[in-house]
């Protein structure tokens, strides 16, 4: 009898001291995941719900590429960023002299999700967008986001009229009851609210 109480009580000691070990690590990793939300909104001052600050792994630049690579002969008219599911994807439009084409390209991967061509139709009143020397999608949400005061960036596009190339950024929560901010591609001048 006096072993086996002696090896019940040693067994008893050892679940104890395992219990009280998973408890104390238990509590450091309730204290890690209760500091981290804290500092993590501490360090942003922005609204995480937005794309501002949203770095992807494809570039607009690298996106161009890709349609370009897809399409050689093919002009640009429009370059929207936009939630696919729970993805990002660019909808890049445009033409050539036989089609007009819709490419959409994952931000993360690169790859065409979507790909659609039609016959062009002969009157076909886009402008081409010229990419040269524009400011980027971050720099525009930025410039949208300073003049407005609160919210947070949910997609934006590129396009052009009468030859101004501009960002719609679309904007949320911002208290406006125009909710896209018109930013000059070119110059990064507020345009207005549309």
């Amino acid at each position: 009898m006096n072993k086996m109480t002696s090896k019940k009580a040693a067994i008893i000691a050892a679940t104890l001291a395992t219990s009280f070990i998973l408890v104390a690590c238990d509590n450091d990793s309730q204290d890690d995941a209760m500091v981290t939300p804290m500092q993590s909104s501490n360090q942003m001052s922005t609204s995480t719900k937005g794309i501002e600050n949203k770095e992807f792994d494809v570039s607009m630049e690298q996106a161009v590429e890709i349609f370009k690579e897809t399409y050689p002969d093919a002009q640009i008219v429009s370059i929207n960023l936009d939630k696919n599911f729970a993805n990002y994807v660019y909808e890049i439009e445009g033409f050539n002299e036989l089609q007009e084409i819709e490419l959409s390209i994952d931000t993360m991967s690169g790859e065409i999700s979507k790909q659609k061509t039609e016959n062009k139709d002969d009157l076909i009143d886009d402008d081409s967008l010229v990419l040269e020397g524009l400011i980027t999608p971050q720099e525009a949400m930025k410039v949208a986001l300073e003049k407005v005061g609160k919210g947070y960036a949910k997609d934006w596009a590129l396009d052009s009229e009468n030859g101004t190339v501009y960002y719609e950024i679309d904007l949320q929560g911002s208290g406006q009851g125009n909710d896209d901010a018109l930013i000059d591609a070119k110059t990064g001048e507020f345009i207005g609210l549309d």
